[in-house]
């Protein structure tokens, strides 16, 4: 899917009800199709106890320059993929959580994560919920809170290079 820098604006989810879900604009991004220069502005999304991200649900393929902006609350959240198997590569996320956990940018990586950025608040990771995958040349501006609270990864397993996160832990 080749977003041409195009933008998406103001997609909005509102789940009232804990369905245990996945909630996201693409179900699943395979590991022949590529995603790039897609952005998801002023995204909004509200499910308790679901997992939610403005791109896609799981990564096994490329994420390249896509963006995201907005704010999701009541779930556990990545602020462009859930779930990253694949690559995510020079994308950013500027997403505020409340009443959340995950990560800025995503909520696990068992991928790779390289030259990408999250500005957003609220989450247990600046720039992944968890890691078991590798993050390197990337950062997390903003401030982190919760379970497993940490400016970059809340909980990480993996590998970090040359990467950084600037904020506040607030438990």
């Amino acid at each position: 899917l080749e977003g041409l820098g195009n933008a998406i604006i103001g997609v909005t989810t509102y789940n009232t009800v804990d369905n245990n879900i996945t909630i996201a604009l693409l179900a699943e991004v395979g590991s022949h199709g590529p995603v790039s220069a897609l952005n998801i502005d002023n995204v909004s999304m509200t499910a308790p106890e679901d997992r939610v991200a403005s791109l896609a649900a799981l990564n096994f393929g490329l994420i390249l320059h896509c963006s995201a902006t907005g704010t999701m609350s009541n779930g556990d959240a990545g602020g462009l993929v859930v779930y990253n198997e694949g690559t995510i590569l020079k994308s950013r996320a500027a997403v505020n959580m409340s009443l959340g956990t995950g990560g800025g940018l995503v909520d696990h990586n068992d991928g790779v994560i390289s030259l990408s950025r999250a500005s957003g608040s609220g989450f247990s990771g600046g720039l992944a919920g968890s890691s078991e995958g590798l993050i390197s040349d990337s950062y997390a501006l903003g401030d982190v809170g919760g379970y497993q609270a940490g400016g970059l990864v809340g909980y990480n397993s993996g590998t970090i290079q040359r990467s950084f996160a600037s904020g506040n832990a607030l438990i």
